[in-house]
């Protein structure tokens, strides 16, 4: 079975900062990913102060994952 990745399109429109969160200076990006029955999150350091780079950071790493992963947006 192929993990999922759960995304919250409405949210992101919303929020440009969505599944980004600042961790002292730093920027931090966190996505829920299912395996089955199963999810677990995932953070991961964006090693930037900007928040522009951090969204743009993020931006890329999402659609990396649409090739990787089954990418639900709801």
């Amino acid at each position: 079975m192929q993990q999922t990745i759960v995304l919250r399109k409405r949210s992101t429109i919303s929020n440009k900062n969505h599944n980004l969160f600042k961790n002292g200076h730093i920027w931090w990006c966190h996505l829920t990913v299912w395996d089955g029955p199963t999810q677990s999150r995932l953070r991961f350091s964006l090693k930037t102060k900007d928040v522009k780079k951090a969204r743009a950071v993020r931006d890329r790493i999402i659609r990396d994952a649409e090739d990787r992963f089954a990418l639900i947006w709801c």
